[in-house]
């Protein structure tokens, strides 16, 4: 019993000091200057982090020192956050449309999907799912590739002649918010539309979580979906746009406003927990989520660190440019970018 007793406490000290490890100091380990602004948002590997610029330049950091690792010249604007199979290869997006796949570990061209027409362009960049790397053009129309060699397998054409949101993949199916305010479920395999629901306007990409589909619009509303048998499960309104898909975390929805609000809403009822207020306007980036805090930042410049449960400020990271492109957070680091053209570490 003894050595029962002496175990438990030696594990629970183990397990406290590797909780007080990773907890979130706001302390800069690295930032590495890049060509120009920091555009889309940041993958990150087992050991490397990926970004890319306003002049269509794309950089494999390593995420232990902030070194360059290799870059690769492309031709126009990175979108989008990029994508990884494994630890092998990484996808990104260029706004006039191109999409090129990379070998992750140096950089060599594996397969490069160039614009057919001026319409072909991308905003929102690709995302990975069922062997496929889909991507909406602003042709109106969703495209799926074979990961292996980027060779078109099908299309999906919206209503709309316009699509600005990335898609969602979960459980079996696509997920596409469109601009006039449909919200789709295809086929993967195929691209057809075997159901979906809607919004007053124009809807931001989905979020897929047990069991659910969540979505917000632009008109205010955030919605939360039954995937099986596409049963509504609850409806709320915070009274002014929503400017960000939602992210997911402490059993909360996070969404970003056009007024610069960081709004929390409970998954479960559509309740709202919590707002607060930047101070700045136009949310572009949606919140993020890690270890019971969130990662938000608007117009107004700073970066701030909220306890998710009550929305209350633990830290501020100075910035004159906020969060313009999407970070990401591991094992108690936030990884960012931004215009000022520095790619960030802070733990």
């Amino acid at each position: 019993m003894k050595r029962f007793l002496i175990f438990t406490l030696a594990l629970f000290l183990s397990l406290m000091t590797v909780s007080n490890a990773l907890a979130f100091q706001n302390k800069q380990v690295w930032r590495y200057k890049v060509d120009i602004g920091v555009t889309g948002g940041i993958a990150i590997s087992e050991n490397t982090l990926f970004a890319g610029d306003l002049s269509g330049k794309f950089y494999a950091v390593q995420k232990s020192n902030g070194r360059l690792k290799w870059n690769y010249a492309g031709t126009n604007t990175v979108t989008g956050t990029p994508v990884l199979i494994g630890n092998e290869y990484v996808i990104f997006a260029q706004e006039d449309g191109t999409i090129t796949c990379l070998d992750a570990n140096n950089g060599e061209e594996i397969w490069i999907i160039e614009p057919e027409t001026e319409r072909d362009t991308v905003v929102s960049g690709a995302v990975l799912g069922d062997g496929k790397v889909f991507i909406s053009r602003s042709n109106g129309k969703l495209c799926a590739y074979d990961e292996s060699d980027g060779h078109l397998l099908w299309e999906y054409e919206s209503k709309l002649q316009d699509l600005r949101n990335a898609p969602a993949i979960g459980d079996g199916y696509v997920f596409l918010g469109e601009q006039n305010g449909l919200m789709s479920i295809l086929n993967p395999q195929t691209g057809e539309r075997v159901n979906g629901g809607g919004a007053g306007g124009p809807i931001n990409t989905p979020i897929v979580n047990g069991g659910n589909v969540y979505y917000s619009s632009w008109t205010g509303s955030v919605y939360a979906v039954k995937i099986k048998d596409v049963i509504p499960l609850w409806e709320i309104s915070v009274q002014e746009p929503i400017t960000t898909a939602p992210s997911f975390g402490d059993n909360k929805l996070f969404v970003g406003t056009a007024s610069g609000k960081i709004i929390a809403i409970a998954a479960g009822n559509g309740d709202i927990s919590w707002t607060f207020e930047t101070g700045g306007a136009n949310v572009a980036v949606p919140p993020v989520y890690g270890d019971g805090l969130v990662f938000c930042g608007a117009s107004e410049g700073n970066i701030y660190v909220l306890n998710a449960e009550t929305g209350k400020v633990k830290f501020t990271i100075k910035s004159e440019h906020g969060l313009d492109a999407s970070p990401v957070y591991e094992k108690g680091i936030l990884y960012y970018g931004s215009e000022d053209g520095y790619l960030h570490a802070v733990k």
